[in-house]
């Protein structure tokens, strides 16, 4: 008889919350690795994949990032969307990190400069 075990991998997540016109559209993810499996053993990751969505809890969206802990969606439509993080190796993958959210706004432009009546 054999005998699979999945080992899974904890670990928190961490958004930025800039919202500047440089980031308009923008959510950068960041994260911390784990440094054990769920049974203490030293964890192996090989790549990580970030789920999103504009419902808590509910990520229809997923984008695979490989090995690093910070990536940045983008191109995200005004509204609010909640992020979560797994982790993967040849085990399988995680489950979800805590979820963190993020508004992304439309930037709005500087006032107009130099005005004048004559």
């Amino acid at each position: 008889m054999r005998k699979i075990i999945v080992l899974m991998i904890a670990f928190f997540i961490l958004i930025s919350v800039n919202v500047g016109a440089v980031d308009a559209g923008n959510a950068v993810v960041s994260w911390t690795a784990p440094s054990t499996n769920v049974d203490g053993s030293p964890a192996v990751v090989v790549g990580y994949k970030i789920y999103y969505g504009t419902v808590t809890k509910t990520y229809t969206l997923n984008k695979d990032v490989g090995n690093v802990l910070t990536y940045t969606i983008v191109n995200l439509a005004p509204g609010t969307y909640y992020f979560a993080v797994t982790a993967y190796n040849s085990g399988g993958e995680s489950v979800f990190s805590n979820e963190a959210s993020k508004i992304i706004t439309v930037a709005v432009p500087n006032p107009p400069a130099g005005c004048t009546v004559k």
